[in-house]
């Protein structure tokens, strides 16, 4: 259990443990005679390797479908989900009144973030068996750890801010503010979310040039 394995695998162990078990706490069964140690067949172990591999085969033909891969495209639609939610939540509570439909784009797009995050995790642990001795696949796949570990701490803080204006009444006094501060907030919140998208763009590619360096410094200076 404690295992880096994905949980059908762990389950499919526990089942077959199980069925050898109480195979050997029989005193009657076929397969553990005269004190003999219980184990499995010869056709069981053919039958597990040939279904393995039939399994591993069917992932990497025609095309290979990595988890890896997988994870790339959960970091990018990750991406693109907080901009939006982010710039969403700005026009919603910059505004002089609620705005229902605002209000509906801003929750769907925090459903997006929180499902694209939860399958990023997955698609993460299951990456750690694929190629992990190559170099360049592992510093891949440290990047876009790191970088999932941003965009969650991105969207929980986002989350918060949200329940946090919930409980504004958009009186008067939110109506003169907000006015005079939409157009800074909108300038950071652009010019956040086009950083966040640069950088999620270099962590998928495993590496940063020296080109893209200098771009982010200068969009982190802005």
């Amino acid at each position: 259990l404690w295992l880096n394995f994905g949980m059908n695998t762990r389950i499919f162990c526990l089942f077959a443990f199980a069925y050898y078990l109480m195979d050997f706490l029989n005193p009657g069964s076929p397969l553990c005679r005269n004190g003999a140690i219980c184990q499995p067949r010869t056709g069981d172990l053919v039958q597990v390797a040939i279904a393995c591999g039939a399994a591993v085969l069917c992932t990497l033909l025609p095309t290979p479908v990595l988890a890896l891969g997988k994870a790339r495209a959960d970091a990018r639609e990750l991406s693109d989900a907080l901009a939006r939610a982010w710039l969403d939540f700005g026009a919603y509570f910059c505004c002089a009144q609620t705005s229902e439909y605002q209000q509906d784009k801003l929750v769907a797009d925090l459903q997006k973030v929180r499902s694209a995050v939860q399958s990023m995790e997955g698609h993460l642990t299951n990456s750690y068996w694929e190629f992990g001795w190559m170099v360049g696949i592992r510093g891949m796949r440290e990047h876009l750890v790191r970088s999932q570990r941003t965009l969650q701490e991105c969207g929980d803080r986002l989350f918060c801010l949200w329940n946090t204006c919930l409980q504004d009444s958009f009186a008067s006094t939110h109506e003169e503010v907000m006015r005079r501060m939409w157009s800074h907030v909108y300038k950071v919140l652009f010019e956040s979310t086009k950083l966040m998208s640069q950088s999620v763009v270099v962590a998928c590619q495993g590496s940063v040039t020296s080109k893209e360096e200098r771009q982010l410094q200068d969009a982190a200076e802005r």
